[in-house]
């Protein structure tokens, strides 16, 4: 902020600007009221638009900058730090990490994406190099080194999401039975109520609640390098109550008669106790069932367990807003973005509802109301 101070000598009246920056105090005296308020806007709209950057900050490089950035995500999950690790040993800090933050244009980050997929990298670790970049990046312009984001704006590589593949009633159930028994509780939570295999692993006995028909969903757990960390679920919105079908409140109930946890303990457990490994799972347990139990190639992924609840909640007419609180979604548009194309026939359901309620309303009314044409061509006896 800039101020402005009014002296009064002798023979003449002066006026001082004052403001701080980075490099501490300053004014300038002008002789001319008008001229001082200039000033003072121009300092203020300067700062404004960033430009008060510490020129000696912006000769750090990237390098120098990176534990900077980490310490100051210190809410990071585990798989994304490690996430973020990987890109930056393997992808930025190789092409950007020596270069000074001032010094780094948009034409290098360009450079960079080009390089990169020049080399036959994916599009999908591209995106997640290029948005990493533009954090660290945005973080240097909040701490004053630069004024603009040369990552923003960059186009990337468009990334195809994963095939999804939907698994009927009858092909989950199959798979159920073909896993260990351990296992069969598991797999048909995950593939009816839809929830997520880490959301799963985590699970524990306080956090079901048969009584409601509910199991409450307050931790998820994520692997590292082949070490498991237990921790808070994906979102905030993922903390939630999920529905259980009856079927499912008896699958858990003969589960846990059969392998017996203190309220704290975990719901599914390995046969010495011990917590589930995802990698783990699918290559001893999932595979090996969804080969007894015939399913089809190209072999379904543990989380395609997920698609198919929520292919299988709609075929049970459940309403967008509803799955979407089941499956702990941000936001409907997360939900439809997802799996809109599997609601062909909202729009047809809404158009026989809408034929309903006129209906209904005729039928209440006792006036008899003539057609839009018969209004607009009245008959006149002749």
């Amino acid at each position: 902020m800039a101020w402005v101070r009014r002296y009064e000598g002798a023979r003449s009246r002066s006026y001082q600007v004052h403001w701080r920056d980075h490099a501490g105090h300053h004014s300038e005296t002008f002789r001319l009221k008008r001229d001082a308020e200039a000033k003072q806007r121009s300092v203020e709209s300067a700062k404004d638009r960033g430009e008060n950057t510490d020129p000696s900050a912006g000769k750090v490089t990237l390098t120098e900058f990176w534990p900077r950035f980490l310490q100051a995500s210190p809410h990071l999950r585990p798989s994304t730090r490690a996430g973020y690790e990987a890109l930056w040993r393997n992808h930025i800090e190789p092409r950007l990490g020596s270069r000074s933050i001032r010094r780094i244009t948009r034409l290098d980050v360009e450079s960079m994406v080009a390089e990169m997929k020049s080399q036959g990298i994916g599009a999908a670790t591209i995106g997640a190099a290029h948005r990493l970049l533009r954090r660290i990046l945005a973080a240097a312009m909040l701490a004053g080194m630069i004024t603009t984001n040369p990552a923003s704006r960059v186009e990337v590589p468009r990334s195809k999401r994963d095939e999804m593949r939907f698994l009927s009633p009858q092909e989950i159930e199959a798979i159920a039975e073909a896993a260990p028994e351990r296992y069969t509780a598991m797999i048909l939570l995950m593939g009816f109520c839809g929830l997520r295999v880490g959301e799963a692993t985590a699970l524990r006995v306080k956090s079901l609640d048969f009584l409601r028909r509910k199991v409450h969903i307050t931790e998820a757990t994520t692997e590292v390098g082949g070490r498991l960390h237990f921790g808070e679920p994906k979102t905030d919105e993922s903390k939630r109550a999920v529905a259980l079908p009856p079927f499912i409140v008896d699958a858990l109930a003969a589960h846990l008669a059969m392998f017996s946890a203190a309220p704290d303990g975990l719901v599914f457990s390995t046969s010495k106790g011990n917590p589930i490994h995802r990698t783990t799972f699918r290559r001893r347990i999932w595979v090996p069932a969804l080969k007894a139990a015939k399913i089809a190639e190209p072999l379904p992924r543990v989380h395609d367990l997920r698609h198919s609840a929520v292919a299988i909640m709609i075929q049970a007419n459940g309403h967008p807003k509803q799955i979407q609180a089941q499956l702990g979604h941000g936001s409907i548009e997360v939900t439809l973005g997802r799996y809109g194309h599997l609601f062909p026939s909202l729009a047809d359901d809404l158009a026989a509802d809408i034929d309903k309620v006129r209906a209904q309303g005729l039928h209440k009314s006792s006036k008899r109301v003539r057609s839009p044409a018969a209004r607009r061509h009245p008959i006149h006896p002749v």
